[in-house]
């Protein structure tokens, strides 16, 4: 479990939980797509009061999004004295009633559902996580190509506090870009017209494989989905084969960074087995 203090999981509260279960467990489970789905997955063994150890505690908590307020939910694990360590801007561990004080970036604070015994989740099956609720649309952004008019937009874009050991920062990259652009696009993640994050795409003719390089998303928007969406548009645009006909695609994950990590796995990702220091690779194959 990341220990309390840590950066790794910032915005990502539903991604912290679940790997602390499956980790220590060597499992996998099956939880909706944000805190709130799967506490309405779960919502037929919710108790209220103080939360038991190793419970799955949830919150409702409006979040923004680009088609206005979206309530995505908070989410901890109960440590069987009235705490609860869950993932903020850092994990920390908190009074389970002192979590409603805490301010989210859309102004809205966490409002108490209640906890949910361990074993409910470990019952939890793979067919049955879309049976109580309808997926959420998607975040909306966009891909733009990465040029002589948005490039400085791109620079001035900032990684979470301790996020710089798992992702290049854009100004790398594009100088990376550049040396290797005859088989690469740089691009920059647009919400509303705004960049808020930035990755590129490179295709390895000797394997052959597309590669997905250096995705991050502005600390300031993390936490809201944009990674996860920007993904999409990105196996959608390598869908179109720009470079070469593979339909392998493939990407680093450093070890620590689970978060990321999850985020992949969810968009069809599996470990390869191979390794590079703290990296490992991930791939899959697109249609």
């Amino acid at each position: 479990m990341e220990p309390a203090g840590g950066a790794a999981y910032a915005g990502w509260c539903l991604a912290f939980i679940e790997d602390a279960l499956e980790k220590s467990n060597g499992i996998e489970i099956f939880g909706g797509d944000s805190a709130k789905e799967s506490a309405v997955l779960y919502s037929d063994a919710m108790r209220q009061g103080t939360p038991e150890r190793d419970a799955f505690v949830f919150y409702d908590c409006i979040c923004r999004s680009p088609d206005g307020p979206v309530n995505w939910g908070h989410c901890g694990i109960g440590l069987g004295d009235g705490s609860v360590i869950h993932a903020w801007d850092t994990v920390r561990i908190d009074d389970y009633r002192q979590i409603e004080a805490m301010t989210a970036l859309s102004g809205d604070h966490p409002r108490y559902i209640g906890w949910v015994p361990v074993e409910r989740v470990l019952k939890q099956k793979a067919a049955d996580r879309h049976e109580k609720f309808e997926q959420p649309e998607e975040t909306m952004v966009e891909l733009r190509a990465i040029t002589e008019d948005n490039f400085l937009d791109a620079f001035h874009l900032e990684l979470a506090p301790g996020q710089e050991r798992f992702v290049s920062h854009p100004i790398r990259s594009l100088a990376q870009a550049y040396v290797y652009r005859e088989q690469c696009q740089p691009f920059g993640i647009y919400e509303d017209g705004k960049m808020v994050g930035y990755v590129m795409v490179i295709y390895d003719y000797d394997v052959p494989e597309y590669d997905i390089w250096h995705m991050m998303i502005d600390k300031s928007m993390q936490g809201r989905g944009l990674g996860s969406a920007a993904l999409g548009r990105v196996l959608d645009y390598i869908r179109t084969k720009p470079f070469g006909d593979s339909s392998r695609v493939a990407l680093t994950c450093n070890k620590d960074n689970t978060a990321a990590r999850k985020l992949y796995e969810r968009r069809g990702f599996r470990s390869t087995g191979t390794e590079d220091e703290d990296e490992i690779e991930l791939a899959m194959t697109v249609d």
